[in-house]
């Protein structure tokens, strides 16, 4: 199943974002005073999660089974469970009872989880369209279709929108990274990277961050898509930089984890790493961690780089590391959850679920995970 995960699929947390200012047109579209549930920590992308952390090995609160393998991370909202599968379907899932609340097939395997605005769910597919689906019934309400996927070519959509003032913004591995207008679900306008792109837009101010497989991180103003910098990584570099304290982050398959000023581009420091780096990184506390492909988690001081500490494991291993007040949940390929000391790097538990584990994150002091066919929810 791994082998065709999409590369590095980041983990999430409920973030509620308040957009301000106009939408289509001269008046204020009304989805531009709604909040927008975000994934992995909010627009910036940090990955810290405001939740209870779990200190002791948890027990097996419900597994929900899919038909082919959970294919994203979850998205937590109201009590429900948002997330897809290889075979092109997304679900949404009772939190207190694991019972299914409706499920809807798209096209292709689903690669993220939603973006919430209201009372809709905006998911992209891998048959390159991005759908936005009622949250009550699961009914398809609108779609965007994207140029690779009119042309018949690879156009997959990996990750969620972004969703500010009234916009959505999305990347594609058909080169583009998309705007388009929530209330009409047609396109604005295109950027484009020249090479292809799986990754979710980080914002700090009037900046977009996004990615691309030619290893260059662009910083680009939201408002005119014009880029003010870019950053070329030695390889590919599949998301966008989580940004913290005036940095932007972001790890490559050159087995470097970057760290550039976000408003100039300029390198503050870069740490090598054993192995490529497929996933983004979590930042809680000062600290950087990050995880190569094959099951290696690092622990870096923000400021400096410098490492703080290290824990290996077996197995290639595609998401990023979930961060939770003085805990950090790892999933590895050798079949384990781990929880690790935030500060030492030293084990506290693991749990094992039997096939490789992808996709921690953490909600109301429940960890929800994939493995092999199963959601798994841990209390």
């Amino acid at each position: 199943m791994f082998k065709r995960l999409f590369p590095a699929v980041l983990m999430l947390c409920v973030f509620l974002l308040v957009s301000a200012g106009p939408g289509r047109g001269e008046d204020a579209d009304a989805s531009a005073t709604q909040a927008v549930v975000l994934y992995n920590g909010g627009p910036q992308h940090t990955g810290a999660y405001d939740s209870r952390p779990v200190t002791k090995l948890p027990s097996v609160k419900w597994r929900f089974q899919v038909e082919e393998g959970i294919s994203s991370p979850t998205l937590v909202h109201d009590g429900v469970a948002y997330f897809g599968d290889w075979n092109g379907v997304f679900y949404a899932v009772d939190v207190a009872s694991g019972g299914l609340k409706w499920q809807t097939r798209a096209g292709a395997s689903i690669g993220g989880p939603p973006t919430i605005l209201g009372n809709t769910a905006y998911w992209g597919s891998k048959d390159g369209n991005l759908y936005a689906l009622d949250l009550e019934t699961g009914e398809v309400t609108g779609r965007i279709e994207t140029n690779g996927a009119r042309e018949k070519k690879d156009a997959s959509i990996c990750f969620p929108p972004l969703i500010r003032n009234g916009l959505i913004y999305f990347t594609s591995h058909d080169k583009n990274m998309y705007v388009a207008y929530v209330d009409s679900m047609t396109v604005k306008d295109r950027f484009y990277a020249g090479s292809g792109m799986c990754s979710s837009p980080s914002l700090l101010g009037d900046l977009l961050y996004i990615s691309d497989w030619a290893g260059t991180v662009y910083a680009i103003d939201a408002s005119t898509l014009k880029p003010r910098w870019h950053f070329s990584a030695g390889k590919k570099v599949y998301h966008a930089p989580a940004l913290f304290n005036g940095l932007a982050y972001f790890c490559s398959h050159d087995s470097c984890l970057y760290a550039v000023k976000a408003k100039t581009g300029q390198l503050a420091w870069r740490f090598k790493s054993d192995g490529p780096i497929s996933s983004d990184p979590a930042i809680m506390d000062n600290t950087v961690f990050f995880n190569t492909l094959e099951s290696h988690v690092y622990a870096l001081d923000a400021r400096t780089g410098k490492k703080l500490w290290d824990f290996k494991k077996e197995g290639a291993v595609y998401s990023k590391p979930a961060a939770v007040k003085g805990l950090i949940y790892f999933g590895s390929g050798d079949g384990y959850l781990y929880a690790l000391d935030s500060k030492t790097g030293r084990e506290m538990w693991k749990f094992y679920a039997g096939a490789p584990v992808n996709y921690p994150t953490t909600y109301g002091g429940i960890i929800f995970f994939g493995s092999g066919t199963h959601l798994f929810a841990l209390e």
